[in-house]
């Protein structure tokens, strides 16, 4: 497998391409298993993808970032959360790595979740109350500012600050664990 890649990059494949092409080969080998009974191992191929995602970050490009001075041609490149990144790659293996990630429009998204609130009857839940509560996180997992501002797309403490809601209770623990840590 680790020649397959080698070839690849020699052919001047960038990293979104091989990691791609080995999201393919995974759903032949897995269907190669599943339909043909052919004896394949295709976690192989999965086990390799992951030991060179490891090694070859793909990086995530937002284009035309929400900015209040600028809303067009604000691209940014950002890093996506492992997370992220697992939820990136699945959709980008459902559409065949054409066209968008997510096919749907923010003023369909808004109304599922207005739907949503509404059917579960939560009042006082807002779709941006989700961007406080990862920010919070992301400072609680231990990133600093301009690590949370690269990720969240804010330039300044100032306009982060006000999504941050870290208690006196994330900072103590935080001591502790350096302690702990001989630090």
């Amino acid at each position: 497998m680790q020649d397959w890649i080698a070839e690849r990059q020699a052919l001047g494949l960038k990293a979104s391409s091989i990691v791609r092409h080995l999201g393919h080969l995974s759903q032949v080998l897995h269907w190669a298993r599943d339909i043909k009974n052919i004896d394949i191992r295709p976690e192989l191929v999965i086990e390799a993808r992951r030991r060179f995602l490891r090694h070859n970050p793909v990086i995530g490009r937002l284009r035309d970032r929400k900015d209040p001075k600028q809303k067009i041609g604000n691209n940014q490149v950002v890093p996506l959360l492992p997370a992220a990144m697992a939820i990136v790659r699945a959709r980008r293996e459902l559409t065949g790595g054409v066209g968008r990630i997510f096919a749907y429009r923010s003023a369909y998204i808004s109304e599922r979740w207005h739907q949503t609130t509404r059917y579960l009857e939560i009042d006082d839940l807002t779709f941006h109350d989700l961007r406080h509560a990862a920010i919070t996180d992301l400072f609680r997992k231990g990133l600093d500012i301009p690590e949370v501002a690269l990720v969240i797309g804010h330039r300044s403490w100032r306009e982060l600050k006000r999504y941050t809601q870290l208690t006196a209770a994330d900072v103590l623990g935080k001591f502790s664990a350096l302690e702990q840590a001989g630090g």
